[in-house]
């Protein structure tokens, strides 16, 4: 059973609904979520990082920042100890001047935080449910019935018997039915 939705089906939607769909996420840990971190300004590409969420901050009010379960607890590691530049020879210190005026290309390290404006979540199947029911799910064509002998769950509109209606319903996993529900939202 999928109980995911993948990077594909997030690649496919507008940037209407990215937006409607970062507004509408509440990022919790442990989520899954993917972040769009700008790899080159000329080109004007961008790294698609997947990460877990490890810990979250709020500041300002109203942004949110969220840190890779990978990150260090304290931040990167400091040095505690200060280099003793004193042992430097000339030489060295011309060596150094050189490179400095060289083109480098620098690879930037592995971003551990991302502001939530510029991820995506990577919605599983409750928090495609949850965020169908913030957002009146039962005014739309949602139903969903699960049972066993002694307890039972429904949800959505009543009386949505598809079959009486000579109505035939592809059978398809519950994960790709909720991602076209919510992008219904957007």
């Amino acid at each position: 059973m999928k109980l995911k939705i993948t990077k594909e089906q997030l690649a496919q939607l507008t940037d209407s609904q990215k937006q409607s769909l970062v507004h509408m996420w509440i990022p919790e840990k442990y989520d899954t979520a993917v972040a769009y971190v700008c790899k080159s300004v000329e080109e004007d590409e961008y790294e698609e990082i997947e990460f877990v969420i490890g810990d979250i901050k709020l500041y300002h009010q109203n942004h949110m920042v969220l840190f890779d379960i990978t990150a260090p607890a304290n931040g990167p590691e400091e040095s505690t100890e200060k280099e003793d530049t004193s042992n430097i020879d000339e030489s060295a210190e011309e060596d150094i001047e050189d490179s400095e005026e060289a083109d480098f290309e620098y690879e930037l390290a592995r971003p551990v935080c991302f502001s939530k404006e510029s991820c995506l979540p990577i919605l599983n199947i409750g928090q495609m449910i949850d965020i169908l029911q913030r957002n009146n799910f039962r005014a739309g064509e949602f139903h969903l019935v699960a049972s066993s002998n002694e307890i039972g769950c429904e949800l959505g509109k009543q009386g949505a018997g598809w079959n009486a209606y000579g109505i035939e319903i592809g059978n398809s996993e519950l994960c790709d039915v909720l991602w076209e529900l919510v992008k219904e939202i957007f």
